[in-house]
């Protein structure tokens, strides 16, 4: 007999991920909307060949949303493509347990790989500045030492999603120890990073990123698997998912493609601001970029897919901003260069 206990947390896990389901195809739902305004309703045959795709394959009918936007972006429908919602329910508790939330931890980042390739000075946790030696600064020794050579750091806090909580402060503006006082979380200040005058061409005021999302294939060798430029709009100081635009990277070339995407996934040739074209524009230093991805990745195989944001600076040094080891993302890849993840055994 089922104990009350088992019970209850059965009850609460079926909710959890009733709920999860929904949200997740609420989002695939209005994602198609977006694009069935612009090219028009999805054909019913390539609806049913995800519908079929979804129950005999994945398990389950709530999984066929976010095919139908695949297939609406596609132009057709493939096997092999991973549902967003299938991803995170699926997928990412198989291929990266509970070693991929440390990925959220962003003031552990030089703890993990010990690499020069973060841009990371100090990190904040329990109230303590610290450096990657462990070495503790006083408020006032952490302030002089984050403005020692630029006027400006960026903060993110641990846990931060989609860009939100991060801060950009000023010398003139910042002051440690009312830092301290105010904020309660932990996370880790960063370089202000000065980009790549040809990536700053298309929205000065926010660093462009490129998503690169690396996988353990069976042999244990990492693997780019998709490539994506994310930009910044308007007066945006960072890239944001609710205003960013995307364009797909050719994974041999590091050439962007000719269309790129809004937020509301309205295909353009340009950066709506700059009027700088897609098409032609090769991300500098990308193959450098690939590579020091994949062997960090290889430094951690047990986080089988991992999403990196990289960015190039205006020396032609690769920086890489963060790491993604959870929930990374895989929507728009899986649309635009999918299926990214055939043949892992996934």
């Amino acid at each position: 007999m089922i104990s009350v206990k088992k019970f209850v947390r059965s009850a609460r896990q079926n909710r959890e991920d009733r709920l999860y389901h929904e949200k997740s195809n609420k989002s695939a739902i209005r994602t198609l909307g977006y694009l069935e305004r612009q090219k028009g309703p999805l054909k019913a045959s390539i609806k049913k060949d995800c519908d079929d795709y979804a129950v005999g394959v994945l398990g389950d009918v709530r999984y066929a949303p976010w095919l139908y936007v695949y297939s609406i972006v596609a132009g057709q429908f493939s096997e092999g493509w991973l549902p967003s919602n299938y991803w995170g329910r699926v997928i990412v508790p198989k291929i990266q347990g509970v070693h991929g939330r440390v990925s959220e931890l962003k003031s552990m980042n030089q703890i993990i790989f010990k690499s020069d390739l973060f841009p990371d000075l100090l990190s904040y946790v329990n109230g303590i500045f610290s450096n990657d030696t462990g070495k503790v600064f006083s408020p006032d020794e952490a302030e002089k030492f984050l403005f020692s050579s630029s006027s400006r750091v960026i903060f993110k806090p641990d846990q931060a999603r989609q860009g939100l909580g991060i801060q950009i402060f000023r010398s003139e503006e910042f002051d440690a120890h009312r830092f301290k006082r105010s904020f309660k979380g932990s996370g880790v200040f960063q370089k202000f990073i000065d980009q790549d005058n040809t990536l700053a061409s298309f929205c000065p005021s926010a660093v462009a990123t490129l998503r690169l999302n690396t996988a353990i294939n069976e042999r244990g060798v990492s693997e780019l698997r998709s490539a994506h430029l994310r930009l910044g709009t308007g007066t945006d100081i960072h890239v944001k998912n609710t205003s960013q635009i995307r364009v797909p990277v050719c994974l041999s070339t590091g050439s962007l493609y000719d269309a790129g995407y809004t937020s509301e996934w309205l295909e353009i040739g340009c950066h709506p601001d700059s009027d700088v074209k897609f098409s032609g524009f090769k991300f500098p230093m990308f193959k450098e970029a690939v590579i020091a991805v994949n062997r960090l990745q290889e430094t951690i195989p047990f986080v089988k897919c991992i999403g990196w944001d990289v960015c190039v600076d205006s020396t032609g040094k690769v920086n890489i901003m963060e790491w993604n080891g959870r929930q990374n993302g895989i929507q728009f890849p899986e649309a635009t260069q999918g299926p990214c993840f055939v043949g892992l055994g996934w």
